[in-house]
C-alpha cells in the first residue's frame, strides 16, 4: 500500500498548473489572474442586485376638452393600470415630443371599451387604440403641448408610459430565464 505525503500532493497540483499553464508564467501570476477574474465576476454580481430598473404600464392617452378646460385622460389597460396611483408620474410622448407629468386620479374599477368610448365620445383613432378593459386615469393637462394650445389636442392618441414600480435587475433575469425555460417545456 502506498500512501501520498503532503509534498506529493504540492507535486500533483504543480505538474496540473504546468499543464495548464504556459511554461514562462509563473505560480504566482496564475493565482493572480485567478485572482483578478473571480474579484471581476463578483464584481459584476453585486452590480447586477444594485441596479434597479423602472417597472412601466403603457397605454394609450387623449385630450378631453368641456366648460371648465382641457384635461388629459389616460387608457391603461386593466392588467397594467391596477399598479397607477394618484401622484405617480407618467411620460407622454407625442411624436419626438416627451413630457412628463402627474397623475391626478384613478378610477377604482376597469371599465369595458365600449363603455369608455360611449361616455367620453373618443374618436375613431383613441376608440381603436381600447382592445380590452381599460382603467381610466386623469392627467393635469398644461397650458401647451409642444408649443400648440392644449385645446389644439383634443381627439389625438399620445403615447403613454407610467412609472409603476422598480426591480433589481438580476434576480429579474434570472426569474424570466427560469419562468420562459418552464413555459417552452410544456
Amino acid at each position: 500500500m502506498r500512501y501520498r505525503t503532503a509534498g506529493s500532493h504540492a507535486e500533483a497540483a504543480e505538474s496540473l498548473i504546468a499543464g495548464i499553464a504556459p511554461p514562462s508564467l509563473s505560480r504566482r501570476a496564475m493565482l493572480a489572474g485567478w485572482t483578478a477574474a473571480l474579484l471581476l465576476l463578483l464584481t459584476g454580481l453585486a452590480a447586477s442586485f444594485a441596479v434597479v430598473t423602472p417597472v412601466y404600464a403603457f397605454g394609450t392617452a387623449t385630450v378631453l376638452t368641456n366648460g371648465a378646460g382641457e384635461r388629459i385622460l389616460l387608457l391603461l389597460p386593466a392588467e397594467q393600470g391596477r399598479d397607477v396611483a394618484a401622484g405617480d408620474t407618467v411620460t407622454i410622448t407625442s411624436g419626438a415630443a416627451t413630457a412628463e407629468h402627474t397623475v391626478v386620479s384613478v378610477e377604482a374599477e376597469p371599465r369595458s371599451a365600449e363603455e369608455v368610448a360611449t361616455e367620453y365620445d373618443l374618436s375613431q383613432a383613441v376608440a381603436a387604440q381600447l382592445t380590452g378593459p381599460v382603467l381610466l386615469a386623469e392627467v393635469e393637462a398644461p397650458a401647451s403641448i409642444g408649443g400648440l394650445p392644449t385645446a389644439d389636442y383634443a381627439g389625438a392618441v399620445f403615447t403613454v408610459a407610467a412609472v409603476v414600480g422598480e426591480r433589481r435587475t438580476l434576480p429579474f433575469m434570472v426569474r424570466q430565464f427560469f419562468t420562459a425555460g418552464s413555459q417552452g417545456a410544456s
